[in-house]
């Protein structure tokens, strides 16, 4: 008997800047002989970082214009905002979320671009950092 390859395998890896990523290989997609992969090729991701300096008044910010809630607790450092499905999770800038307690090893602001469904269409850029939310129009179909 041949043995069967998992339909998914996921693993995870550090960079040398301490950014974390998962990586789920998907072995029962039909991929042939394509392009390399690259960013284009990510549909869904669970979890955005997005770091700043005013924890709360970003979880606000995003109460508002993406209608997304509080996922569990959260506090002046950090804030999970929307469900198991996606999260937005807002951090401390400077934050260190390894085990060295190294604050060389904090978050950090990268340019990031997120999509959301919510309750109408629109688009939010965050006036002190690159970040740049757009919300499509969820289905109101029955």
């Amino acid at each position: 008997m041949k043995p069967v390859k998992p339909a998914s395998r996921s693993s995870a890896a550090v960079s040398s800047s301490g950014d974390v990523v998962e990586y789920i290989a998907r072995h029962d997609l039909k991929n042939g002989d394509i392009a390399p992969f690259s960013w284009a090729d990510i549909l869904y991701a669970s979890e955005i970082g997005l770091v700043v300096d005013d924890v709360a008044t970003t979880a606000a910010t995003l109460r508002d214009v993406a209608t997304v809630s509080q996922y569990k607790g959260g506090n002046d450092q950090f804030m999970a905002m929307g469900d198991e499905y996606g999260l937005l999770l807002v951090m401390k800038r400077g934050r260190v979320i390894d085990f060295t307690a190294n604050p060389e090893n904090g978050v950090r602001v990268y340019r990031t671009a997120v999509t959301v469904r919510g309750p109408k269409a629109s688009k939010h850029s965050f006036e002190d950092y690159p970040y740049r939310i757009d919300i499509e129009e969820r289905c109101s179909c029955a």
